[in-house]
This record gives structure tokens, sequence and C-alpha cells, in this order.
């Protein structure tokens, strides 16, 4: 299989860079907490109608305020998407309560299944898997389930185990009739998303993979998420080369990312090998949903600027 090296930017047509950047952001879904207040209100504000709000899963956070958010959100004309954390389930009735609501009242038919970040599982599921195995899923109206991947690899779990994971819940979502894609988490390290991802798809070809990436946030804000969600390594190399990684923090916006995975699809597709596919990107508003949305909109309606000859991207929010 032909490696693709991260492409230098100036390589890439300006106007095929602005194509690849509206793609990769055009139909972007976007993260949002029951902790925000209004937060349904602001979504329907600065979203477009259908738009996937996923619904994170805080540490004290119960499932019935999820499902209330969900069905708020579904009532304001926007697409619901729960994570559900299967080391935080007390026991297989409440997963079937939850989701016999969020699908009945919000219309809910993708999760997020992630295993959660509890030391110790509340209930008898160790594992995102172990609760898939269970069918509770596709019993109670779901049809489509995303996993989280991890460029960077976890903090917790050697790599041969999460590709031993991926294939257990990949067969166990087939036996179902369940369709199965893929989050990323957030990622400084662009390199690190495309390789993760052209890894992946090389051993499941058509697997949808959503690209995560930290939304416009000021730079305190994205250190504590990034120590948090176990990507400190992007953050660490600050101190030891410039780059993008630099430019992103210095920013405290997603333009430095954004722009490397285009310039890379744009190169990968000159020189004719296979490039990673994303099926969309996945915004986390640490900044805010307004924040995050207006900067998304932006792109989309291609309110965006390439400067210089590495094609610098600068995004028009006003």
């Amino acid at each position: 299989m032909t490696t693709l090296q991260a492409p230098e930017p100036a390589v890439a047509n300006p106007l095929d860079m602005r194509a690849a950047i509206q793609a990769l952001v055009r139909g972007f879904s976007i993260e949002a907490t029951v902790r925000t207040p209004n937060v349904a209100a602001d979504c329907a504000r600065w979203l477009a109608p259908g738009t996937r709000v996923y619904i994170s899963m805080l540490p004290g956070q119960t499932y019935q305020q999820t499902a209330a958010l969900a069905v708020q959100l579904a009532r304001a004309g926007l697409t619901p998407v729960p994570h559900v954390t299967a080391r935080g389930l007390a026991n297989l009735q409440t997963a079937a309560d939850f989701l016999t609501r969020v699908s009945g009242e919000a219309g809910v038919d993708r999760v997020l299944l992630l295993g959660g970040d509890r030391s110790m599982a509340a209930g008898p599921f160790e594992s995102s898997a172990a609760l898939l195995a269970t069918g509770v899923l596709p019993e109670h109206g779901i049809r489509t389930v995303e996993v989280a991947g991890y460029p960077e690899g976890h903090p917790d779990i050697a790599e041969p185990l999460l590709q031993a994971a991926l294939e257990q819940k990949l067969a166990l979502a087939r036996a179902q009739g369940l369709a199965l894609g893929v989050m990323t988490q957030f990622s400084f390290r662009p390199e690190r998303i495309t390789a993760w991802t052209r890894q992946v798809q090389a051993a499941h070809a058509g697997l949808p993979v959503a690209v995560g990436i930290a939304g416009p946030a000021n730079v305190t804000t994205l250190l504590k998420y990034a120590l948090r969600c176990g990507v400190a390594a992007s953050v660490g190399m600050l101190g030891k080369q410039s780059g993008s990684v630099l430019r992103l923090i210095s920013e405290a916006g997603p333009e430095p990312v954004v722009q490397a995975l285009a310039a890379q699809s744009v190169v990968a597709q000159a020189v004719k090998v296979e490039a990673a596919q994303f099926a969309r990107c996945h915004l986390f508003s640490f900044g805010g949903i307004e924040r995050t949305a207006r900067w998304a909109r932006a792109v989309e309606e291609g309110r965006f600027g390439l400067a210089g000859p590495d094609h610098h991207l600068s995004v028009g929010t006003v």
C-alpha cells in the first residue's frame, strides 16, 4: 500500500483547496451539553434544520436529562444524537427505558456508543461492546451506532486492544443489522488523523469515519479539554516545534487542522493515491454553540480566505 506523506499545502491548487475545505465542513455535526443554559434554543438559532447535535454525557449527568434535551432538540427541528456510556448504566433496564423514550419522543435512531471514563462501572457493562452485545439498541429503535476512534491512541488502552474491540463491534453491529460508523477523538495533529483513518479504512473498506475537530475556543479551554480527553501529546509539541499545531493554539481555532486535512485530500487526488475519506467533520463546541456554529456556517458559505503560498486559512464569521 502506498504511504501518503503529509503534503506541503503550497502544492495544492487554491480552487481545489476551497472546494475541499467546504466539502469537509459541509453537513457538519456538533456537540452540545445539558449544562449549557438555553442550549436547544441556541442550537435552533444558529444551526440549519436537521443538523445532528450530539448530546455529551458528563459526570453527574442523568439519562433523564439527556432524554429531555433530545426531545427539545427534536422539537426545534434538529437531529439529536445522544451519547450512551456503557459503564455509566446501572442495568440493562435503564438502557432500555432511555432508548424507548428518545426513540419514541425524539425520533432518535442513531447513538454514539462509548465505554465511558468511570474508574468503576456502575453496572454490568465494562465496555461499549458488552452493551452492544445485548441487542438492546436495535430492539429499541436504533438503526445506526457510532463508536469512538483514537488517532493519537487511548491513554489507558493499548492500540492492539482498540483494534480488536473495533473488530468485535463491527461483527456485533453486522449481526444485528446495525449500520456502524466511527467518530474520532479531536486531535491537533492532522497527519495522525489522516494516517489513522487510512489504516482503519484499509482494514475495513467503506467504514464511515467522522473526524472530530476542536471548534474555536480560547487557549485555556483547549488545553483543559486536551488534557481531559487524552490528547495532551498534541499540546506537548508546542515547545518543540512551530507549524500548524502552534498556529492552532495561538489562534484558538480549527483553521490549521481543517486546512491540512483538505490539502492532504487534494494532493492525494493529484498524485492518484487513496486519500482518507471522511463522512463529515464533527465539531466539539468547547467555545460555545454560537461561536462554533458561526465558524462552520461561514466555511459552508465560502466566507473564508486562503492567503500566501501555504494557503493560510482565515475564516470570517461576521
